[in-house]
């Protein structure tokens, strides 16, 4: 049975005596590729160490199906929820935890033994599921009756889940602004520590050299973060009807009614997108296709054609950001085309 394979794993690990989060992280890669049909558990430790991703990416052929944290043994899971409810989370890891809650819809939280499951953010498990804890003196697990049938339940809800359509103007602005505020957080990181000739640093000398001399290293990942989440929902307007959704398609449907921003899109966003954030416009494409486009547009005159809704759907999503737009971020949006 995986789940006990996957214990016998753990408890071999834990008595070495050296073992971190990180060596847990190839029993779980096992443990949910054997238990959820069809799936690929994705993990990048650059990624995931350096720019604060989740662990894994649990995905079923190419689309993902949700997330999933993993802390090193024995860490204090509840303190770290607790933590995450508040408005200001005091820890690293409740902010973590905060922004995940946030932002990625279907989550599991785990430190191997515990296990907690979110869905928009919510806790769906009266009681997490503890499969076992761990006697430091005896060095062996102390296994918890029926709790591995508990967690393989679990599992196999936690790949089913579908997230629910998104229908609102206002689910959806939030959703993307989310997306974006963490690309603005991750693009900043990279290129702190990226060199010269790194891609961003040469797509930022770019920039400077053809559009905004005097742009940051702020404002730029602000723009760039910008462009990508606006630029992949413009593209979606405009493929509403398609069921399928990626961002290569996206590079070929931003409208031709606005060429600044159908240029820089597919320069940033096609074939050659930095693989450290592509995982995150990745998950905003699924997110789109999970949109109920028609209904979201409702409100914004699509049918009689008298307003852009892309162009519309700038405020609402502008209202769902926790900074002031720079200018430069203005300047490849559609409302700088009306």
């Amino acid at each position: 049975m995986p789940i006990t394979t996957f214990l016998a794993d753990i408890e071999d690990l834990l008595a070495s005596g050296n073992a971190t989060e990180h060596t847990y992280r190839p029993a779980l890669k096992t443990l949910f590729e054997a238990v959820i049909a069809g799936s690929t558990a994705y993990n990048e430790p650059k990624r995931v160490d350096k720019y604060n991703a989740p662990d894994f990416v649990i995905q079923q052929g190419t689309t993902p199906c949700g997330h999933v944290e993993a802390k090193d043994i024995g860490i204090d899971l509840g303190t770290i929820i607790i933590d995450s409810e508040r408005d200001t989370p005091k820890t690293p890891n409740g902010k973590q935890l905060k922004r995940y809650r946030a932002a990625l819809p279907n989550l599991l939280y785990t430190d191997g033994l515990e296990w907690h499951w979110f869905v928009e953010g919510t806790p769906c498990l009266e009681q997490p599921i503890c499969i076992a804890t761990w006697d430091k003196q005896k060095k062996t697990l102390q296994h918890t009756t029926d709790a591995g049938a508990a967690l393989l339940r679990l599992l196999q809800r936690f790949a089913a889940h579908t997230a629910p359509l998104i229908g609102t103007p206002t689910d959806l602005a939030r959703r993307l602004a989310q997306v974006a505020l963490w690309l603005d957080e991750v693009i900043t990181a990279i290129l702190k520590e990226e060199e010269m000739h790194g891609t961003l640093h040469q797509q930022l000398a770019a920039f400077r050299e053809t559009l905004l001399p005097t742009i940051t290293h702020e404002e730029f990942a602000d723009m760039y973060a910008q462009t990508l989440v606006y630029g992949l929902f413009a593209a979606r307007v405009t493929k509403s009807n398609t069921p399928t959704f990626t961002r290569l398609d996206a590079a070929h449907a931003i409208p031709t009614t606005n060429p600044f921003l159908r240029k820089m899109f597919q320069q940033i966003a096609a074939f050659d997108l930095d693989e450290r954030i592509a995982w995150l416009v990745d998950d905003c494409t699924h997110l789109l296709q999970q949109t109920d486009m028609s209904e979201v547009l409702r409100d914004f005159g699509k049918a009689t054609r008298q307003e852009d809704p892309i162009v519309h759907f700038y405020e609402t999503f502008w209202q769902r950001m926790t900074r002031k737009p720079v200018k430069c971020a203005e300047s490849t949006t559609p409302r700088s085309q009306s």
